[in-house]
């Protein structure tokens, strides 16, 4: 079985291929060798987290992004995702499925409206025109 370790160098043996392809894929795990000794995930964390890059290669491909779990789905499958939206592994540390699927909807609630494109104040609706106005 493969091992993966994250950015809070937590080390991870029980994902499913599903799950660690994504993750890999959008850089928020990297595999460590079977049998690996400690130096030796050490030296793999600090190549993949621990160093900022000498350059900066600008990627052209899109980044990953996971699609939303069912409500049923898995406990490692909705980790996965928060970890894809940017929720730590710290935050995710002991919670239960159902726990995390609601970090989840408390992270989509208060997402940066800016983010989303919209970017106009609510209307007033003192400030509206009343029908049948003749101003």
């Amino acid at each position: 079985m493969a091992a993966y370790i994250g950015q809070s160098k937590t080390l991870m043996t029980n994902l499913g291929e599903h799950v660690a392809s994504s993750l890999l894929a959008n850089g928020t795990i990297v595999e460590v060798p079977e049998g690996a000794s400690a130096e030796q995930i050490d030296a793999a964390w600090e190549r993949k987290f621990g160093a900022e890059p000498v350059v900066e290669v600008a990627s052209t491909a899109p980044a990953t992004t996971l699609e939303k779990p069912r409500g049923n789905s898995s406990r490692e499958d909705w980790e996965a995702y928060a970890l894809s939206i940017g929720i730590s592994e710290d935050d995710l540390k002991g919670l239960k499925q159902t726990e995390i699927r609601d970090l989840v909807g408390q992270k989509e609630t208060t997402a940066d409206p800016e983010k989303d494109g919209n970017t106009e104040e609510p209307a007033d609706p003192k400030d509206a025109d009343p029908a049948g106005s003749d101003d």
